[in-house]
């Protein structure tokens, strides 16, 4: 079984249950892409920069597949009749390899093995998103906060995968994953920037 597929099996899917509230838009805004980091495996990689590779998806693909989750999510929050929420791309420091850094949007990251058969490491995949978030109820000022999560997976060294390899997935194969993770980790990333705004969730 692929990588990828075993990801799958990783990350909860929640059903997309719930749409936006009446009266609210909820809007995507930002590229069809998808990336990629990959840790620096070698001595000293925690100062150096991990490499950050763009996968490009389909026009419009990114913003379909996300927004009926992004609405799900975001329900809760409505408070007002009616309004907008705006979701784009920020930038975050590298909180998952502590590395000199920056990634922004949704992707997963790498720390994997250089070569095949390795007996032992700690070896791990991450999936991750990162977001600014605007509310704007109508006739009320502006809500904005960034949002984040990531979920390191540990990836058995045994598996005979390398950071090599993974670069040549396909995005077919790793978006479930991502959106997966999105639907999964958003509430709570969400309550924890608006607590006043978004209720925990249940």
């Amino acid at each position: 079984m692929a990588l990828a597929r075993l990801l799958l099996l990783s990350v909860t899917c929640m059903p997309l249950c719930a749409a936006a509230a009446a009266g609210w838009e909820v809007r995507y805004d930002g590229p069809d892409e998808m990336v990629l980091v990959e840790r620096p495996n070698n001595a000293g990689r925690n100062t150096q920069r991990a490499a950050v590779h763009t996968k490009e998806l389909r026009e419009g693909r990114l913003a379909s597949a996300l927004e009926p989750i992004l609405a799900n999510a975001l329900e809760p929050c409505a408070k007002e009749e009616s309004g907008e929420v705006v979701v784009k791309p920020a930038t975050m420091i590298d909180r998952i390899g502590q590395s000199t850094t920056r990634m922004s949007g949704v992707g997963i990251y790498l720390n994997l093995p250089d070569a095949d058969r390795v007996e032992y490491g700690n070896f791990y995949v991450a999936p991750f998103f990162s977001f600014s978030v605007s509310f704007a109820p109508k006739g009320r000022p502006v809500e904005q906060a960034d949002v984040y999560s990531f979920n390191r997976l540990a990836v058995d060294p045994r598996v005979p995968t390398t950071q090599d390899k993974f670069l040549e997935t396909s995005p077919a194969e790793l978006m479930p994953t991502v959106h997966n993770f999105v639907d999964e980790r958003l509430r709570l990333a969400l309550h924890e920037a608006f607590p006043d705004r978004c209720p925990a969730a249940k």
